[in-house]
């Protein structure tokens, strides 16, 4: 049964290489993945050293996904990246969490639907984050952090950090 679902890994990603060409670049030892990958006419997909995806959603809508070695993403994820999302080596990724370095567009009070403020989003390495979480635009989760589940992200971590929802403790 193994080898069987390795086997299906392999053929799916080497699909999404064939469909995407040059915007799905890998320079992988191992990859495993059940996830779904949609990426754009402008966006790239960069993938380097081992990778494990559990399921979920990637979606490079115009923008430049950079995951570095040692990548887990649980079951249920979704990273949305408009613009720029660098993940660094030995990340962890719980279940349910969600990526967006974009937002909608607020003008007096509307939204606009089609018009989105782009950021960027930079995870460190050697980062957990917990399931439920949240990681919106314009952050930086440092290297040797752990955000609890169920966590907003929406200002800058710095590294050693140990995020409890609005409490910080340090260790290190």
């Amino acid at each position: 049964m193994k080898l069987v679902v390795y086997a299906r890994n392999i053929i799916k990603t080497m699909i999404y290489k064939i469909i995407y060409i040059n915007r799905f670049k890998l320079k992988i030892s191992k990859v495993n993945s059940n996830s779904d990958i949609l990426i754009s006419k402008s966006g790239t997909l960069s993938l380097e050293g081992k990778a494990s995806m559990r399921g979920g959603f990637i979606n490079v809508n115009g923008g430049n996904l950079y995951i570095k070695n040692g990548f887990f993403m649980n079951r249920g994820c979704s990273i949305n990246c408009q613009n720029r999302i660098y993940i660094g080596e030995d990340v962890i990724i719980g279940e349910n969490v969600l990526f967006y370095d974009h937002n909608h567009r607020i003008t007096n009070g509307i939204v606009d639907k089609n018009i989105f403020d782009l950021g960027e989003i930079r995870i460190g390495n050697n980062v957990w984050i917990g399931s439920n979480s949240i990681i919106l635009k314009d952050v930086t989760i440092g290297d040797n952090c752990v955000i609890s589940a169920g966590s907003v992200v929406s200002k800058d971590v710095p590294a050693q950090t140990v995020l409890i929802q609005k409490k910080q403790n340090y260790y290190g």
